[in-house]
C-alpha cells in the first residue's frame, strides 16, 4: 500500500513533463462525492488541468454496458 501511494506521487511529480493530461466531469464528480483521507490532495491535482469532451456516443456505451450488465444500473461513477 505505502509503495503504491509513493509510486503514484513519484508519477504525478513528473507527469505534466510527460504526457499531456487531462480529467473529465466523472472522474471530479466521483471524486467530489467520496470520502477518503487525501480527498483534497486529489481534487487538488485535477484542479487545473483540462476537462475531456463527452461526446454523445459515450452514452450510448454506457446504455449498452448497462443494459448488458457489464456495469452496474447506476449510471454514475464507473459506467461514465
Amino acid at each position: 500500500m505505502i509503495a503504491r501511494r509513493e509510486w503514484k506521487r513519484k508519477f504525478w511529480e513528473t507527469a505534466e513533463d510527460e504526457y499531456d493530461l487531462f480529467t473529465s466531469v466523472a472522474v471530479l464528480e466521483e471524486l467530489e462525492g467520496g470520502e477518503f483521507p487525501q480527498k483534497h490532495d486529489a481534487l487538488s491535482l485535477m484542479q487545473n488541468l483540462p476537462l475531456l469532451a463527452n461526446p454523445p456516443e459515450i452514452d450510448e456505451i454506457v446504455e449498452t454496458y448497462i443494459r448488458r450488465m457489464v456495469m452496474p444500473a447506476d449510471p454514475s461513477g464507473d459506467a461514465r
